[in-house]
């Protein structure tokens, strides 16, 4: 009892400052809010149809299945429209990105 009662006093003269893990940080931010800008224009500047399978698959999160009914287009034009979005930004976001060695057959 007297150990609790010493451990009571000794933390009732602290100050405790308590945190919000999701809070960010000014820099935090901001760093995410330039991202976001720089993501954002890189799919405004893809062409119309790469930026509709972009912005289906990402911001709708349809499915495969549910963009090719969508676009009234086949799974495999989805998925290729899809990887060549994926490749675009990938070297527009990307600093001092080389280009993506080509595959056989491509």
């Amino acid at each position: 009892m007297a150990q609790e009662q010493s451990q009571a006093e000794g933390w009732a003269g602290r100050v405790h400052e308590l945190t919000d893990e999701r809070a960010e940080l000014p820099v935090t931010a901001m760093t995410r809010q330039e991202l976001e800008q720089q993501i954002q224009g890189a799919i405004d500047r893809l062409s119309p149809k790469l930026r509709a399978i972009t912005v289906l698959r990402y911001v709708e999160a349809l499915s495969y299945e549910e963009i090719a009914e969508a676009l009234q287009v086949s799974l495999g034009t989805v998925k290729s429209r899809l990887a060549r979005a994926h490749e675009s930004l990938d070297r527009e976001l990307t600093p001092d990105s080389r280009p993506l060695p080509r595959r056989r057959g491509d």
